[in-house]
């Protein structure tokens, strides 16, 4: 393993950081916490595949629009700050963390799968494309209504009561396990925008599966007749 910061900071001097508008430091094997002072005009930021444990900005990054901190070792309830509330793709799946507090309502992107999460607040955001929470002990789930919603899945959820999914547009999924293990597994997955039109789709599909065979069935020549040519 390699000390985070000391590799850092021989890498990417201090004096030739703010010219710097992506950083890649995924899977370098880097362990412990890491400071980006100095990083101010980054837009995309990696650090995922590593064992960081705290990620400090003390500088403020004006343009991060993108930042992935998906598979290291930051646990428990967890607030980065000097994080633009315009950030639109955020990735901390594969970690430890049990509560977020989610301040970007720009976002359009977040997975925070595969956490020790009980309960993810949403409300602020309404520009959501992809939402991935699964595999999760939560308990609540709270959406603001987001139009361009294509993929949202918690499928993996570990329902200990109740999984509500709550929207302000008076829009309200709730899932209750019906088996008496508390340590049910089970989840939800909806993958084409808004809620219900993955199965309007299939059922249009089918209809159209169904007419073609029938229309076939019609066409083929009864057995000693010839059709007019």
């Amino acid at each position: 393993m390699v000390n985070a910061q000391i590799w850092l900071d021989a890498n990417y001097p201090k004096e030739a950081r703010a010219s710097i508008t992506e950083l890649d430091i995924s899977n370098k094997n880097l362990e412990g916490s890491l400071d980006f002072e100095g990083f101010t005009n980054v837009r995309k930021l990696d650090f995922s595949f590593n064992k960081i444990t705290q990620p400090y900005f003390s500088s403020y990054m004006s343009y991060l629009e993108e930042l992935n901190v998906s598979y290291n070792q930051l646990s428990g309830q967890y607030v980065m700050a000097n994080i633009p509330a315009f950030l639109k793709k955020f990735d901390f799946s594969h970690n430890n963390i049990s509560s977020y507090t989610i301040n970007f309502p720009s976002l359009t992107h977040l997975n925070a799968s595969n956490n020790v999460i009980n309960s993810l607040d949403l409300h602020i955001v309404n520009n959501l494309v992809e939402l991935d929470c699964s595999n999760n002990p939560l308990s609540n789930l709270t959406l603001n209504y987001s139009p361009d919603l294509i993929s949202f899945n918690c499928l993996g959820v570990k329902l200990t009561t109740t999984t509500t999914i709550t929207s302000p547009s008076n829009l309200t999924v709730t899932v209750t396990p019906t088996l008496s293990n508390s340590s049910l597994v089970t989840g939800l997955s909806i993958t084409t925008g808004i809620f219900g039109l993955y199965f309007l789709g299939t059922m249009v599909i089918a209809g159209i599966w169904f007419w073609k065979r029938s229309r076939d069935s019609k066409a083929i020549p009864t057995p000693g007749y010839q059709m007019d040519k």
